[in-house]
């Protein structure tokens, strides 16, 4: 299941946002990033080659200072180059409207929007990008949250697709195995983009599943998520027409419970 890193598309990121630094982290599986099974770790997270070889380029956009686009352009610009994708995370509505021509100037074939936060892309910002992207033929994704990121029948989505398959994250797909009852065996498959999936697989991991345990699964999910913690944010998200948070419980919610129900019987 290991996929070759030398075929792995090119990826950078921009970000405005501490969320940029935790998907980095994720990627390139930094030292102490997941801390939940403390000393007693088991390297579930090995199952992939990690990725910072393929990260290109990480950038802070330092927009506080500028009092103009004009004025910040030059600093970008000497940040960018060709990319298959590019995640940009929380940049500022200024800057947004002179992405497109920025990614077409310098052969960008992808971006990723998540949205973590629907203040970071308004749904007005999201449309007219949208249209400026379709046109230059430059392929998107606005996942709200990052988590929810699938992949597409549609082939002007074919990069997304790949991106997803060749890092394995975007929303979640993970598989169990149960024993008497409980929980014995948990392998992520595909994680959330920040790494919560294989922090709530092992807070699980070990759990009993009989009537006795008087917390169903449900909440033993939310509290994990709370603990790692989530980060998508409590407000409401006019696009999603709901609590960004909420949404992401749901996700992941969605995709523990469906691991359970099609778990490997050991018994």
């Amino acid at each position: 299941m290991n996929s070759s890193t030398n075929d792995l598309l090119q990826i950078g990121f921009l970000y405005n946002d501490p969320f940029g630094v935790r998907l980095i982290n994720n990627l390139i599986n930094k030292s102490g990033f997941c801390q939940q099974c403390g000393p007693l770790c088991i390297n579930c997270r090995i199952l992939y080659p990690w990725f910072a070889g393929k990260i290109k380029y990480a950038h802070k956009l330092e927009w506080e200072d500028c009092e103009c686009v004009e004025d910040c352009l030059p600093a970008v610009e000497e940040k960018l180059s060709s990319l298959d994708v590019l995640i940009c995370i929380a940049l500022p509505s200024e800057f947004i409207e002179v992405l497109p021509a920025l990614l077409k100037k310098y052969s960008i074939r992808a971006v990723i929007f998540p949205v973590e936060n629907g203040e970071w892309l308004s749904a007005h910002d999201q449309m007219v990008l949208q249209s400026q992207l379709k046109i230059s033929g430059i392929q998107y994704a606005f996942p709200r949250p990052f988590c929810n990121l699938s992949e597409s029948n549609s082939p002007e989505k074919s990069i997304i697709n790949r991106f997803i398959q060749q890092f394995h994250i975007g929303k979640p797909i993970v598989q169990f195995s149960t024993q008497n009852g409980k929980i014995i065996k948990t392998q992520v498959i595909q994680s959330s983009p920040c790494g919560a999936t294989y922090f709530i697989a092992q807070y699980l991991r070990n759990e009993q599943l009989n009537t006795w345990n008087v917390d169903p699964l449900e909440k033993r999910i939310s509290v994990a998520l709370n603990k790692y913690p989530c980060t998508a944010v409590k407000t409401r998200d006019d696009t999603l027409k709901m609590i960004t948070r909420v949404k992401a419980e749901q996700i992941t919610q969605d995709v523990f419970k469906k691991a359970l129900a099609q778990a490997e019987k050991l018994d």
